[in-house]
């Protein structure tokens, strides 16, 4: 089998984000299925929780079924400059041409070839499409706030999702505003968000449901998929879980009503917070950020007030002088997520500053310093 570099190059670098690193000495998440069936190629790897399989057409129809060293197979194709690339089952070796000739041991289950074990819903409770530019910005933004240092509960490592929108949560929130089509409840975990990044299709498919063990006890499966991946996961159906996000809270924190608003290009801060971070990168102190919102500007001090900044504003509506703190690692991460040239801040409630673009708003909590 022939098939394009580039093309299988795309294939394999988006399904490495599939290989969980996290689960040690097993060998099904450790390695990756290659099937052709119908004229496509399809590569598939699983970590038990979840299944995803990417394919690629192939001009011909074969009998191909190989199950290898996963890391070592994607890392290679990685690094093929070749036009093409063949793949050749010989026995009990998968050989690889391109630059050179490679050969990966095919791995057996006793006296058979392994096979990774589907993940199916026996059961679907709901279904409908969700755009595809809804999972990459809950990927892109809802992220940001999971690498804040202040997770502390099990929930504030997973996304929550409903029909409204995404909300992730640690000391401050993300709040990505969008509507599905038909009501759910959703606890996603990073590693699932992450394998958003294969869907490249205007919409996909989503399905959720359950498997039953016994009389008592479900198992609850989600399904995205498009014509070229699909990726089937078994998530936590946990009420508990799912009741400990202030979904409610959070919200009308974010739409609430604020004295003061400014809109101000997000480069021009991140360049001050730079700037005067220098004076403590090689001390072991938390940062600290004081804002300073006065006659119409925007003044950074640095963590001991000693260096500041004054930042030009492009639209400003501050009704009353008003001061914060803000922890710099946190405000910097929010601004990074961000790729729009201005963004709004709200503020003047003592509790928190609100950062909003089209459709995204992150809370950041105001710090109160002894």
């Amino acid at each position: 089998m022939i098939i394009k570099t580039n093309e299988f190059q795309d294939i394999c670098k988006n399904i490495m984000e599939a290989i969980d690193s996290s689960i040690i000495n097993n060998i099904i998440t450790e390695t990756v299925e290659l099937k052709v069936e119908n004229k496509k190629l399809y590569v598939s790897v699983t970590n038990q929780t979840y299944f995803v399989t990417v394919s690629l057409p192939i001009e011909t129809e074969e009998n191909f079924y190989a199950v290898i060293s996963a890391n070592l197979f994607l890392q290679l194709i990685s690094k093929i400059t070749t036009d093409t690339i063949e793949l050749i089952i010989d026995k009990n070796v998968l050989i690889v041409k391109g630059n050179g000739n490679y050969k990966f041991p095919l791995i057996y289950d006793g006296d058979k070839l392994l096979s990774l074990p589907r993940i199916n819903i026996e059961n679907i409770t709901n279904n409908f499409t969700i755009q595809t530019e809804i999972l990459k910005n809950i990927l892109t933004y809802n992220s940001k706030e999971l690498q804040k240092s202040s997770c502390v509960k099990p929930v504030q490592r997973l996304f929550y999702i409903d029909e409204e929108g995404a909300i992730t949560f640690t000391s401050g929130a993300c709040i990505n505003n969008f509507t599905l089509e038909k009501p759910i409840k959703l606890l996603l975990s990073k590693k699932i968000i992450q394998l958003f990044k294969l869907f490249n299709s205007e919409n996909v498919n989503f399905e959720i449901g359950f498997n039953q063990f016994s009389n008592s006890i479900n198992q609850t499966v989600v399904k995205f998929s498009n014509e070229n991946v699909e990726l089937t996961s078994i998530i936590t159906n946990e009420q508990s879980l799912i009741s400990n996000v202030p979904v409610t809270a959070i919200r009308n924190l974010g739409n609430a009503e604020y004295k003061n608003k400014i809109i101000v290009n997000r480069q021009l801060i991140l360049n001050a917070i730079d700037r005067l971070s220098i004076f403590y990168k090689d001390k072991i102190i938390t940062l600290y950020s004081f804002l300073e919102f006065k006659d119409g500007k925007l003044n950074i001090y640095d963590t001991k007030k000693e260096n500041f900044e004054n930042i030009e504003l492009n639209q400003s509506n501050i009704n009353e002088d008003y001061s914060c703190i803000l922890n710099t690692i946190d405000f910097k991460l929010t601004l990074e997520s961000l790729k729009d040239e201005f963004v709004t801040l709200k503020f003047g409630n003592s509790k928190s500053v609100i950062i909003e673009r089209p459709n995204i708003c992150y809370i950041l909590p105001e710090c109160k310093l002894n």
